[in-house]
């Protein structure tokens, strides 16, 4: 299609003069020279009126201290003079380390534990391991690649690890009605910044709008986002959800759509000793190598058992009370499911 290219976010053909007809989202090719050096000679990036920087770091402060501990290592992508860092480090112990490209890294330097002036000089620092947190404050809409630049974010961040990323939402005030900043490559919207999040290797734990980052940006969005697992990683923390449960060889019982959804894909990977089903009907029918059997009292009382049904959940409890199996020896799948904890 004549005039048009991928959108940055999702991919979908579109025309950058107009909004992505997928996601909504807006860009344009940046008539100023690439951040790291257009910001190099620069300082000052962050010299507004005292009140007004004071709201925003109150508010980011507040935010961010459910996601941190003592010992935590913190990445901040556009620190500024450290300003952000410096209140987290006063009330827990922080190895906090900034990216800034301009010359308020000086600053940062004297509060922060380490400052590098372009993520791409990342990847050499992390010998002593990847963050626990990354955090970034209205720089996306500053970068023309967007999806390389998460990318490289989301290879130092630590498998379990969190992100936090604000960027304006369109204009970055709901009465005006297209943000002229030249500065400002990207015009985000909710789907857009869903979509490049998810394109990038994030899965999105949280996504809302009306944050202030100066009375001109004062609707940004604020996600909070993790490192997407792999289907491998998946399988892991099922299979130790499993161990943590039901630590012993056990049989199934219930062999319906809650089996085959959850339990059936990794069979081969459970200790399990039997299949056991209800329904006379199933009673010989081979699954998995194995022939389905009715629980029998004298055979299977020894062994734990787990309940691979919610919808009949409660009448085969009933069933394994009245028969008799130790109330210890029952384990529910809907339990191990909520169990919050798989490690």
């Amino acid at each position: 299609m004549s005039g048009h290219e991928r959108c940055p976010c999702c991919a979908t053909e579109a025309s950058p003069a107009a909004a992505c007809p997928a996601c909504g989202h807006r860009w344009h090719v940046s008539p100023c020279s690439p951040a790291t050096t257009r910001y190099a000679s620069l300082c000052g990036r962050n010299a507004l009126p005292t009140r007004y920087v004071e709201r925003k770091l109150e508010e980011r402060a507040a935010a961010i201290q459910p996601l941190i501990r003592p010992g935590l290592r913190i990445l901040e992508i556009g620190c500024a003079e450290g300003l952000l860092g410096a209140r987290l480090k006063q009330h827990t112990a922080l190895d906090y380390w900034g990216v800034e490209p301009s010359l308020d890294a000086v600053t940062a330097q004297r509060v922060l534990d380490r400052v590098v002036r372009d993520s791409r000089d990342l990847l050499p620092c992390t010998d002593t391991g990847r963050f626990d947190l990354v955090l970034s404050f209205h720089v996306l809409e500053h970068i023309p690649d967007v999806a390389d630049e998460l990318r490289r974010w989301r290879s130092v961040i630590q498998p379990d690890g969190s992100m936090m990323v604000e960027v304006p939402y369109q204009a970055g005030h709901p009465d005006v009605g297209r943000d002229l900043n030249p500065e400002h490559v990207h015009h985000f919207t909710f789907a857009s910044l869903s979509c490049l999040l998810e394109r990038s290797g994030f899965e999105l734990v949280t996504l809302g709008r009306g944050y202030f980052e100066s009375p001109f940006y004062a609707d940004s969005l604020r996600a909070i986002a993790h490192p997407a697992a792999t289907v491998i990683e998946r399988e892991k923390r099922l299979l130790a959800r499993f161990k943590k449960n039901i630590p012993h060889p056990f049989a199934v019982l219930g062999l319906g759509g809650d089996f085959r959804n959850y339990v059936y894909p990794i069979l081969g990977s459970l200790p399990v000793q039997a299949l056991l089903d209800n329904d006379p009907g199933r009673t010989g029918e081979s699954l998995a190598g194995r022939l389905i059997e009715p629980y029998d009292a004298t055979r299977h009382r020894t062994l734990p058992i787990l309940v691979a049904s919610l919808r009949h959940e409660d009448d085969i409890l009933t069933s394994l009370t009245a028969a008799g199996h130790p109330p210890e020896g029952i384990h529910l799948l809907s339990m191990i499911f909520a169990d919050g904890d798989s490690t």
